[in-house]
Order: C-alpha cells, then structure tokens, then sequence
C-alpha cells in the first residue's frame, strides 16, 4: 500500500509537472515570438522613418511661388535634380525621389527623362490621396509587382503652406525586396516572419515563399486588422505552409504592415516530449527524477531571466530600450501629482550625420560609436535621470526633479563633452537634441511629440545644438 502510494505520488507529481512544462513551453515560444515580432515592426518603423525625413528634406526651401520649375533657372533646377539624386542614393532601396505640383507633374526629380511627366494622366492614387486628410504626414501607396517581380510602393509627404493648403509634394518609390533581403540575413531557422501589408498581400517572408505578392487568406488576421488591437497571440496552422505554429502577429505604429512571427509546435514541443520519457524512467529511479526537476526549473529560471533581461535592454548599448523606458517613466509619473509635473523633462539626442558615418566608415564603426555615445551619456546625466536607446540613433532622456534651464544646462553640458571627446582615429561626432518639460496633465505620448518636434527644428537650424520647448 506504502509503495503504491509512493508510486501514485510520483506519478502525480510528474504529471503536475509535465503539464506545468507545457505550458511553459508555450509561454516562452509565445514571449519570443513576441519579442521578435516587436523587433520586426521596430526595424520597419525606424527604416520609413528615415524615408519619411528624406521626404520631408527634399521640400526644404520651397514654398507655392517655386515649386514650379518654371519659376527657376537652368542652373538652379539642375542643382535641385542633382541634390534629389544624391538624396536618393543615400538608400539602396530607393528608386526615384521627385518633386510635384498640385497637377501631379514631376517638376524635378533624380531621374531626368521622366521630368515634367503628368502622373495624373497614369491615374496614380498618390495624387489624391496627398491631398487627404490628415493631410500633413507621410502616405504610402498601395502595392504593386514591378518587371522584375519585385514589390513597390510610393511614399509621399505635402508641401503645406499658409491656411493647410498643398502647393505640391515629394515622393519616393521604394523597391520592398529590402523587406525580404532582410529576413534573409536572420540566422535562427526555428522562426518564421511574414510581412504582410493592411489588405493582407504578402510582401516578404522567412524562409522565402513563392506566394510573396498574393494575398493571404486567414480570418483570424483579417479580424486582426478589423480592430484596434495592437498584437494579438494565437495557435493556428499557416496559411502558407499549413505547418501549426504558436503567432504573434503586431502592427507597425502607424504604417500599412503587419509582422507575423511564428514558432512550429512541434519545435516549441519538442523538449517537453523527451521529458515524458524522461519522466516515465524517473518513476523508477527518485533520485534521477529530484536531479530532473532540480535541472528543468533552474533552466527555466534562467531562461526567463534571460528573457526578462533582453526584453528591458538594448542588446547594442546596454541602456534601456523603448519598452522598459516608457514603463518606468509612466511609473515615475503616476508618483508625481500632476502639478509637479513641470520639474520634469525630456531629451531626444539624434546624432549628426549618422548615415553619412556608416556609409563611410561600416555598420560596425557606427556601432562603436553609440556605444561610446552610451557612456558618454550615463557620465553626463544624473544617477537619478533615465536614458535609453529609442531606436537607431536616437537616445531619449527622462531628468526627473529638473526644470528647463536644468534640461538646458545638461543638454548643453553634453554638447561640451562630445565637442572635446575624439570616437575614431579622430572622428568627433556631434548630436541634436530637442527637450519638451512636462506639463501639469500632459501625457507622455504628447511630451514625447514635443521633443521629437524641437529635434527637428534643432536639426533645421543646422545640427550639433538644441532646441526646446
């Protein structure tokens, strides 16, 4: 009786965990498909961002009275073609960058033999839609296959001037297959990533599909894109391959792509299923069942530290990232009354020039030199002030307990330091920065948009300065 209450306990006990396991395994193929997904949409976010400051570069300087080429000289269109040109070479991606009137004829543009061509006569949707509202912010067109089979898509930014109206636009046509040279490069052969666009079409997948540029036919996505929902978690067997898998499927801000990241159940299952037999020859042997589970929640221990520690950090820096900085900034701000809320600050640093460093010097220069920019930073900044990694070059500085003229004068103490340090072989490199103070019942989002805002009037007025708000 003693044995087989013995044996039953076991058996119990390992069947308790076992179940326990499962559902581990689930947890952590779902946390890192999430986390690989949110990365996903990052890289996208961040890559339209910078199209969307080239879009916005390309208009500087024009107004309603000389958008027209007419209205300039020979000398001067031709300077204005050469500089698109060069604009457009800074992204391999980019396949023409252009100029247009209200008419939606090309007044410049980086290729010449198709100047002063009407695209409205072609019926392209980008004429209306940039006069749309909201009308000041970047649109892309719908997607389409070229020649070459390769996906396309247009993006446009208006030219506004006094009473909102549009005097004309830029507009950059992009080749996606960026999309798929990227997933291409990533290494681990357990993931799938499928980059899809709002109407469902497929524009890029890991491992490559032959049904890149059809739609995918999915109800579970399509009520997916039919709310508000920012990501979604799921089991479900693909569409593509009809291979189960555990999904995270997540928008990407506010731009048209959608980033499935999904792990195969029998890869997420597969350690579970040897620790059933496993655990049946354990019944047998006690002392291999205690060694057993000693191993299995040490592992799972660790590997969900491990995951907790790559979810709060930036993997390039070592500060925080986006996701962990806003939690404890909003954490911050729940413990101060609203009224106070004014002794507190935000610094967005950009650097100058950063594509232009690793254009010439490599990636893994342009690496070295955030990482340095990092320390140079925690040295600047008080022990009580949050710094993390944004996105690509951009840091963002929460400085608790500070009005302005304490942002300023951290701002500037920064300017100083990076002016005297020396990053390669005597490179200095210099930074933007745009500081907004919270207000009493301001948002974070908001605070945010305000120093995003003076960054860029600090990188209008020239670069290596900030500007505040």
């Amino acid at each position: 009786m003693t044995v087989a209450f013995f044996i039953a306990t076991v058996a119990s006990v390992s069947i308790l965990e076992l179940a326990r396991s499962y559902r581990t395994a689930f947890d952590v193929a779902f946390t890192e498909a999430e986390l690989s997904g949110y990365l996903v949409s990052e890289w996208i976010s961040e890559s339209f961002s910078g199209i969307d400051y080239i879009l916005k570069d390309a208009l500087y300087g024009f107004d309603q009275h000389n958008i027209l080429s007419a209205s300039r000289t020979a000398d001067e269109r031709a300077r204005i073609n050469e500089r698109l040109v060069r604009m457009a070479a800074y992204r391999e991606d980019m396949i023409f960058l252009g100029l247009f009137d209200t008419d939606c004829v090309i007044q410049y543009g980086s290729i010449q033999e198709i100047i002063g061509d009407s695209s409205a006569e072609l019926q392209r949707a980008y004429c209306d839609a940039v006069l749309e509202a909201p009308i000041q912010q970047m649109k892309l067109s719908g997607f389409f296959i070229s020649s070459t089979g390769d996906m396309n898509v247009s993006a446009t930014y208006p030219l506004v001037v006094d009473d909102n109206e549009v005097a004309g636009f830029s507009l950059a046509a992009l080749d996606l297959s960026f999309f798929q040279r990227w997933l291409n490069s990533l290494s681990n052969p357990a993931i799938t990533i499928s980059i899809m666009d709002a109407n469902q079409i497929l524009l890029a997948r890991k491992p490559k599909s032959n049904q890149v540029g059809e739609q995918v036919e999915d109800d579970r996505l399509a009520k997916f894109l039919q709310t508000g929902d920012d990501s979604v978690l799921f089991r479900r067997a693909s569409p593509v391959d009809r291979i189960e898998r555990l999904w995270s499927i997540r928008r990407t801000r506010n731009l048209p792509f959608v980033v499935a990241v999904g792990y195969a159940l029998d890869d997420v299952l597969a350690a579970w299923r040897t620790k059933i037999l496993a655990y049946l020859i354990g019944n047998l042997l006690v002392a291999t069942i205690s060694l057993f589970l000693a191993l299995a929640y040490h592992r799972n221990r660790a590997n969900a530290q491990a995951m907790e520690t790559l979810a709060m950090t930036d993997p390039l820096t070592g500060q925080m990232n986006r996701r962990s900085f806003t939690k404890a900034v909003k954490a911050r701000l729940k413990e101060v009354p609203s009224k106070q809320q004014g002794d507190a600050a935000l610094i967005m640093i950009d650097v100058d020039h950063f594509k232009t460093i690793n254009d010439s010097l490599g990636h893994d220069a342009g690496d070295s030199i955030l990482t340095q920019l990092a320390d140079e930073l925690k040295a600047c900044f008080r022990s009580s002030d949050l710094i993390c990694r944004w996105g690509g070059e951009e840091f963002l500085a929460f400085v608790a307990d500070a009005d302005l003229e304490t942002a300023k004068t951290l701002a500037a103490r920064l300017q100083a330091r990076l002016a005297k340090r020396q990053f390669l072989d005597g490179l200095t490199v210099s930074v933007s920065q745009g500081i907004a103070t919270l207000e009493a019942q301001d948002s974070f989002e908001l605070a945010i948009k305000r120093a995003d805002d003076r960054l860029y009037a600090a990188k209008a007025s020239g670069r290596n300065c900030f500007r505040f708000a």
